[in-house]
């Protein structure tokens, strides 16, 4: 914990962000640290984002209600199907946005999606790679 908070004085918030963001294999124990030692907003999106982040420490994120988290959560590719469902619900189209793209997300929530009036949500969810990899392109051709 020393070692963050000497971290913390000499990398500025940006730096720590850039670097959660890019280093996918950072260890798990590492990301709950950094999370009680950094309070910074963008950082603790950063957290959320990043694809190693443990989903109980994920779930502690998003109770930050903050729309950066929801929707770095979103976007991260290990966010756990019962999150995305909360997160399908969000009044931002970013965040709906973001979940269409999950490749996370099940095809139950992506009919859900697909259904949206926001053209840019229906745009999302046929671009998602579970869509392709699983051929349900002509299944969504209706939307």
């Amino acid at each position: 914990l020393e070692f963050l908070q000497n971290m913390e004085s000499l990398w500025d918030d940006e730096c720590m962000e850039i670097w959660l963001l890019e280093d996918t294999n950072i260890n798990t124990k590492l990301l709950e640290k950094i999370a009680t030692v950094y309070t910074n907003l963008r950082v603790r999106a950063a957290i959320a984002q990043n694809p190693n982040v443990p989903i109980e420490l994920l779930k502690n994120l998003i109770k930050d209600d903050e729309y950066e988290i929801y929707l770095a959560a979103a976007k991260n590719p290990n966010t756990p199907i019962d999150v995305l469902q909360q997160l399908a619900l969000h009044n931002s189209s970013d965040i709906r946005i973001a979940v269409a793209q999950n490749p996370n997300t099940t095809l139950e929530l992506l009919e859900i999606l697909a259904k949206e009036n926001d053209t840019s949500i229906r745009a999302a969810v046929l671009i998602n790679p579970y869509i392709y990899l699983n051929n349900y392109i002509p299944k969504f051709q209706n939307y």
